[in-house]
């Protein structure tokens, strides 16, 4: 089972996937205690900075990335690129879209 067919599958709420990581090492978060959604500090803290959004392909999940990831010269995720199907870099936090507040 891959990561997305994990969060497709209700295994995770969100996975954020670091640059130097095996797949099986992605951190697992949740929303806040008590909601659904998660707010936009924690997928900034997640990212490490302002958030872009990229929509994972054939999925109904989402990549929020750390927005400057290119001009801060972060390193290339290879494993974000892969589930995007675009070059990615930075930490890579992946959610349901009905979990974007």
């Amino acid at each position: 089972m891959n990561i997305i067919e994990q969060l497709m599958g209700g295994c995770y709420n969100g996975l954020v996937i670091g640059t130097e990581v095996e797949v099986g090492d992605a951190k697992n978060i949740s929303p806040p205690e008590g909601q659904h959604h998660f707010d936009l500090e924690q997928l900034q803290d997640a990212v490490g900075g302002y958030i872009q959004i990229v929509l994972v392909p054939r999925s109904k999940m989402i990549m929020a990335i750390n927005e400057d990831g290119r001009l801060k010269g972060l390193a290339l995720n290879p494993i974000a690129s892969m589930i995007a199907n675009q070059v990615i870099v930075g930490p890579a936090c992946i959610i349901n879209r009905d979990q974007l507040e």
